[in-house]
């Protein structure tokens, strides 16, 4: 074999290695388009499900009672109790704008309108009702709320 012939050989060798180089490279970016495309499918997939349950959860959100506006509990634990604790049990101040039945509740004393409420914040007033019955909640009128707002008497 002449030097010319050897040269040919290495180059027709040289160049089966190319081709069967750049096949292998083209087989494994197939693979890996076929993989980003899976990929893709499951996180698009995914999206979905946690969109749903995103929705799920807004819908049974919606569902749910609202919290308390106040708390109120008698200020001692004697039968012959006449002091009463109203606190706010909102993070935001609260208005009270009427005690809607204020008339109803014995003697009540302490407990004005309008009167601002802050985070957590209670007042103590005074209701006497010995021998009269007590309505089983305190009606407020409160700034900013559509409607009553019950709080009942514990």
């Amino acid at each position: 074999m002449s030097w010319p012939d050897a040269v040919s050989a290495v180059c027709a060798v040289l160049s089966i290695l190319g081709a069967a180089f750049a096949w292998w490279r083209a087989n494994l970016s197939k693979k890996a388009k076929t993989g980003a495309e899976t990929a893709r499918d499951e996180a698009a997939a995914a999206l979905r499900a946690a969109q749903e349950t995103a929705a799920a959860l807004r819908e049974m959100a919606a569902k749910l009672p609202e919290p308390p506006r106040f708390t109120l509990r008698p200020a001692s634990s004697s039968p012959r109790n006449t002091a009463w604790i109203l606190a706010s049990a909102r993070d935001e101040p609260q208005t009270i704008t009427e005690v809607v039945n204020g008339d109803k509740v014995p003697m009540l004393n302490g407990l004005e309108a309008p009167l601002t409420l802050g985070p957590g914040e209670p007042v103590q007033f005074q209701a006497f009702a010995y021998g009269a019955p007590m309505p089983p909640s305190l009606v407020l009128r409160v700034e900013g709320v559509e409607g009553l707002v019950h709080v009942p008497f514990h």
